[in-house]
């Protein structure tokens, strides 16, 4: 939505599509000639960085006990 209200997008109804798609293009193709929108309108690149910490705030430490299980280990072979 921020693309579209900085002027960078149009939206166009889908039932109206055929109509009015060429007529949007060629909108935003004159729009563009020496206009510059905001490039942060998709953010600053770091939201995911952000989710993550968010994320991890919220979690309690998980504590994993080793396993007392051995490991099976194979010779190679497959019946073994």
């Amino acid at each position: 939505m921020e693309t579209v209200e900085c002027g960078a997008n149009m939206l166009v109804a889908p039932l109206d599509a055929r109509q009015e798609l060429g007529a949007a293009v060629l909108e935003q193709c004159r729009k563009k000639q020496g206009y510059s929108w905001n490039v942060d309108a998709y953010g600053d690149g770091h939201a995911a960085e952000r989710v993550t910490e968010a994320i991890a705030a919220n979690l309690a430490p998980i504590s994993v006990p080793p396993s007392t299980t051995p490991l099976r280990r194979h010779g190679g072979n497959a019946r073994t």
